[in-house]
């Protein structure tokens, strides 16, 4: 797309200004970098940065580690580990799935034909169940063979001999807690680098090439969702390129905050409580009762017990935390906005779910209970929001 200029991309954006006047572009840090997972692999898990300086065999052992690629790279599995991950099935396991090692009698290896995880998803798909219960015996196998395939430190550079990218959240793994201390610190040290620092500006240069082909070719807005793992060079080539951010309460950038404080968010910015991905106000709140405590407290400054139920006071509160914010932009999901109103509200919190990212089989399900004319001769609610937007100071026409 570089190639020609990003002419698909400009074209695209031109034809869709016939109709908008803004856009969002989802998951921002695909224009920093991407989560590029092999062919061979199913789990997020085994993916690595692309692009991303790796780290070579000679920088980690200047660090004070003798490096073996065998132990570090490949799947660590000992006998301890299947018993614990197998139980009763671990001797069935080690027998069809796995080959004892000739060196270390503690030590075992995938078989071959078992030695990536889409090889084990497509060979347990032959396999035939003759009950539920053989069904959920070989689901749990696979699943266990599914993470013993994760049970390594580093993944080899695919381009470069002897450099490596760490596997991201290794110090889950097995392999890195049965490190001896002084390696674990090391690795330690390695993995915050190539994560939080070592790959900042080749993914800032990255996106300065991409991103203002995007927002020069309109004059639409743009808003990026710069949620999860930010490097900090995100919010500085977003401010760069006016473009605004995505500032959810409960998912404060801030890693040490519990919820963000919407006075404080700034301007070119889109404030919002929840979202596509996320439950509404009212589940929210009714999900985790010691948590909408702490958001009763701190959040909104209140002192005493919180409600058990999300009340409609509480949601107008949080609404009008947002339209009193300095942000651009204050959005609501028409699903908070009905929340204002004890008689249009739906009756179950949890219908108000639009998608659940984790779920493969729940997404954008929601569909308004009640119809446009509804919501058009519904006095007592819109003269509400009149009433919000206008002391806020949103009901300005620019």
């Amino acid at each position: 797309m570089e190639k020609d200029g990003f002419s698909w991309w400009k074209s695209r954006l031109q034809k869709m200004q016939e109709y908008f006047d803004a856009y969002r572009l989802d998951h921002i840090l695909g224009f920093f970098r991407i989560w590029s997972i092999p062919s061979t692999q199913t789990k997020g898990l085994m993916g690595v940065f692309d692009p991303a300086i790796p780290i070579s065999k000679e920088e980690i052992e200047s660090k004070g580690i003798k490096f073996d690629e065998k132990r570090y790279c490949s799947p660590y599995i000992r006998e301890h580990i299947i018993t614990q991950i197998f139980q009763d099935e671990a001797g069935y396991v080690k027998h069809s799935f796995l080959e004892h090692s000739e060196e270390n009698e503690d030590e075992y290896f995938l078989k071959p034909e078992y030695d990536t995880q889409v090889k084990i998803e497509e060979n347990f798909k032959k396999m035939g169940c003759s009950s539920p219960e053989e069904m959920l015996r070989l689901q749990m196998i696979k699943q266990g063979l599914l993470y013993l395939v994760s049970e390594v430190l580093f993944f080899k550079d695919k381009n470069k001999e002897n450099c490596y990218h760490p596997r991201h959240s290794l110090f889950k793994t097995n392999s890195y807690n049965e490190l001896p201390d002084n390696e674990r610190f090391i690795v330690d040290n390695l993995y915050n680098d190539y994560f939080y620092r070592r790959n900042e500006e080749l993914w800032k240069n990255q996106a300065e090439i991409k991103l203002p082909a995007l927002t020069s070719a309109t004059q639409m807005m743009v808003c990026g969702e710069d949620l999860g793992m930010i490097p900090a060079c995100v919010p500085e080539v977003m401010r760069k390129l006016n473009i605004l951010s995505l500032e959810i309460q409960r998912m404060p950038k801030e890693p040490l905050v519990d919820f963000g404080q919407p006075a404080s968010y700034p301007f070119l910015a889109v404030a919002t409580p929840s979202t596509h991905d996320t439950s509404s106000i009212r589940s929210w709140w009714e999900e985790d009762h010691n948590r909408s405590q702490r958001f009763y407290n701190y959040g909104l400054s209140k002192s005493g017990q919180a409600p058990f139920y999300c009340e409609t006071w509480v949601v107008k509160d949080i609404l009008y935390q947002h339209l009193y914010s300095p942000a651009m932009w204050a959005v609501f999901q028409i699903q908070d906005i009905l929340g204002l109103d004890e008689n249009l509200r739906s009756k179950n919190p949890k219908d108000d779910r639009i998608n659940v990212p984790s779920e493969q089989n729940h997404y954008w399900r929601y569909r308004c209970h009640i119809s446009l004319e509804q919501l058009q001769n519904s006095e007592a609610l819109n003269n509400t929001l009149k009433e919000m937007l206008h002391y806020s100071g949103r009901d300005i026409a620019y």
